[in-house]
């Protein structure tokens, strides 16, 4: 009786003072805290909120992501193939040494009806922008009748002032993939090219040509 008694009073006397202080000390602790834990993550108080640093969340981005540059304005024009041809004296000129000034690069025969039909329009451009622009008109000897004498007879006879040069060496044929012609390239001052008329060309594309490399 005596041990039920004793068992009696220890249950009785057992102090509960202490672990109520401990709650007391940790929920204290927890509502001091600047930040609540969340199943979600730290709950921030709206006070603490730094806006500068939020995003939007379709411009995400990770370390695993880098950025991509954004496109150039304007495409990427290709270089003129560099060609060696002969002058009206026989001296060689490339056509790299003729950069400083937009280029009208045409190719032409004299036994090419649509090329002397479109050299009236050629002339009149030059007579027009000859002091802004270079005009090369290359004769083509790779194929066809032509040689540099019927050339030299056949511009002598026929008025024109802009300057004829010749393919002498051939390489307008191959670098320009001259399969027909007339063809007319339009070439910008620093060498680039900036469009072509693979066929006869008119005198509103010719001279439109010209003026879009005036105004680049």
């Amino acid at each position: 009786t005596s041990k039920d008694n004793d068992n009696d009073t220890s249950t009785k006397d057992c102090d509960t003072s202490n672990i109520t202080d401990t709650l007391s000390d940790l929920l204290s602790d927890t509502l001091k805290t600047d930040t609540v834990t969340t199943d979600n993550g730290p709950l921030i108080p709206d006070s603490e909120v730094n806006t500068d640093t939020l995003t939007d969340k379709n411009n995400l981005s990770t370390d695993s992501e880098p950025s991509i540059p954004d496109a150039p304005s304007e495409p990427v024009l290709p270089l003129a193939p560099n060609i060696k041809f002969t002058d009206w004296d026989g001296n060689d000129v490339t056509l790299e040494s003729l950069r400083g000034k937009p280029v009208v690069l045409n190719f032409f025969a004299t036994w090419c009806p649509p090329c002397k039909a479109e050299l009236p329009d050629f002339e009149e451009a030059y007579l027009t922008y000859g002091d802004e622009v270079t005009f090369v008109l290359i004769d083509l000897f790779a194929w066809g009748s032509d040689t540099e004498s019927e050339a030299k007879e056949f511009y002598e006879s026929s008025g024109y002032t802009f300057p004829i040069y010749f393919d002498t060496y051939n390489e307008g044929y191959m670098e320009y993939d001259l399969n027909s012609i007339p063809k007319t390239f339009f070439i910008d001052e620093n060498g680039y090219l900036v469009g072509s008329v693979p066929q006869m060309i008119t005198k509103s594309q010719l001279f439109s040509y010209i003026e879009l490399m005036l105004k680049q």
